[in-house]
Formats: C-alpha cells, sequence, structure tokens
C-alpha cells in the first residue's frame, strides 16, 4: 500500500473521522433548532463561526485550511516550501484536559512529525472563554507526515 502524505487538511479530516477511537473522544456540535447535532469535527477558516451553532458539548476539533507556509533552502540554490497545518482540540464541558491527551495522544500516533502545543486559558480567544471552553490544544502536521494506518 502507498504511502500518503497529508497534502490537505481533508486528508486530515478524511482520516480522524474513519478512526473509530479518535472519534470517541469527539463532541456534538448543537445547532439552533435542536434537532440537528452533528459530531464536532470541522474543516474551517481561521475566524469562521458555524452558522446556527447553540452549543457544543466535548471536545471539538477544529482543523485550519489555511496552512503556515516556510520555505526550505538547499546548498544548490534550490528551494520548496513546506505547508504545516494546524489542528484545535478544545475542551467544553464535560471534556478537559484529560480527553484533550488521550485524543492528542492518537492523532500522533496516526500522522509522523505531528506535534502539539498547550494553550493555557487565558490564551483562547473571547468567544471561546465566553462560552466556557475549558483548555485547548494545537497540534501541527507538516505536509510531509506520512499518515500511519
Amino acid at each position: 500500500m502507498p504511502q500518503q502524505l497529508v497534502t490537505s487538511p481533508e486528508v486530515i479530516y478524511d482520516t480522524l473521522t474513519g478512526d473509530a477511537t479518535f472519534m470517541n473522544y469527539v463532541g456534538s456540535y448543537i445547532f439552533a433548532d435542536g434537532a440537528t447535532v452533528l459530531d464536532s469535527i470541522s474543516v474551517l477558516s481561521p475566524g469562521q463561526d458555524l452558522p446556527q451553532l447553540k452549543s457544543i458539548t466535548g471536545m471539538e476539533v477544529v482543523i485550519h485550511d489555511i496552512g503556515q507556509i516556510n520555505r526550505i533552502d538547499y546548498i544548490s540554490d534550490a528551494s520548496s516550501s513546506l505547508v504545516t497545518w494546524r489542528i484545535y482540540l478544545i475542551a467544553w464541558p464535560p471534556a478537559n484536559g484529560a480527553t484533550l491527551t488521550a485524543a492528542m495522544r492518537r492523532i500522533i500516533e496516526r500522522f509522523s512529525g505531528a506535534r502539539s502545543i498547550v494553550i493555557p486559558i487565558d490564551q483562547i480567544d473571547v468567544v471561546g472563554q465566553q462560552l466556557g471552553a475549558v483548555t485547548q490544544i494545537l497540534i501541527t502536521i507538516p505536509e510531509s507526515s506520512i499518515v500511519i494506518p
């Protein structure tokens, strides 16, 4: 089986939503009509809101659809670029740091080269603080990462 590189946020989304172990940690989006409840995992632009979202329970997963691009220079005067994708794991009650740690560990197992950074509660955006986010973790995955089956 050929190796799959992490060439887009959709590769991350498809890998995570296809992983039953990971999806056991994912919470729910509850929309304004009260009848629509979806797994709280999405691919969004930074700052983008989900329309008609009423509340979030458990762990939310936000995969940014824009990557950070770094230039890599070689001795031969050639260069290339490397995109790094960002995933945020956000704990909404009843999720907590332990939930995020377990989910983060699973992501690290599935993507080579993945790294994590815990974001202190005082650095969570104002909307998250107002709605009751407990904590969050940033995970970065370079496009050179391999999806591990």
